[in-house]
């Protein structure tokens, strides 16, 4: 497959995953996201994580707001992105909720000063499509695949409906492997 045709694909693939998404059952959905929000937690508290760093779930992503309105209690340390140009990414500490911008497409951030240093023990990646290799097709713009190339020490997870799971994601050299995809049973 030329660069071209790999470009289309991903494209197509992006579209299909994001239009599947939107119309998931509301009532599974909500059943779902209540199953990922728990395991989450568990995952978290097994591991002794004492950073995080999470995306603000938007749209038709995964809703971990649970999961992170508990580590917002626990005290353990949350660290959000915020979208800057040149496909890079300022890191802000989580405080609450209740104090947010609004950044690019559509996203949310902390209001805060940008952190020199993450030492993030767990990054929670979104996207639209993983595979059985973890790799992670994303929304297309790079921002995450420049980002965890950096971020070798932490562990680094995909969270994904079922239907993102597929058999393989189309990659390219500059895409980033995570290290598991959190993908629960339907």
């Amino acid at each position: 497959m030329d660069q071209h045709e790999l470009h289309q694909y991903k494209k197509e693939l992006r579209q299909k995953m994001r239009a599947q998404r939107d119309t998931l059952d509301k009532e599974w959905k909500k059943a779902y996201d209540t199953r990922i929000n728990e395991y989450l937690i568990g995952f978290a508290d097994e591991r002794k994580v004492k950073t995080i760093h999470t995306y603000l779930p938007i749209g038709s992503e995964i809703n971990i707001q649970p999961a992170i309105d508990h580590w917002l209690a626990k005290g353990i340390r949350l660290i959000c992105p915020k979208a800057l140009p040149a496909r890079k990414l300022s890191h802000h500490q989580l405080v609450s909720l209740e104090k947010l911008e609004k950044g690019y497409f559509g996203t949310k951030h902390p209001n805060g000063p940008a952190l020199d240093e993450l030492n993030a023990d767990l990054i929670l990646v979104p996207g639209l499509a993983f595979d059985v290799a973890n790799n992670r097709l994303g929304y297309g713009s790079g921002y995450y695949d420049a980002f965890l190339r950096n971020q070798e020490s932490a562990y680094t997870a995909g969270l994904a409906y079922p239907f993102q799971y597929i058999d393989e994601v189309p990659v390219t050299e500059w895409d980033t492997v995570l290290k598991e995809i959190i993908c629960l049973p339907s």
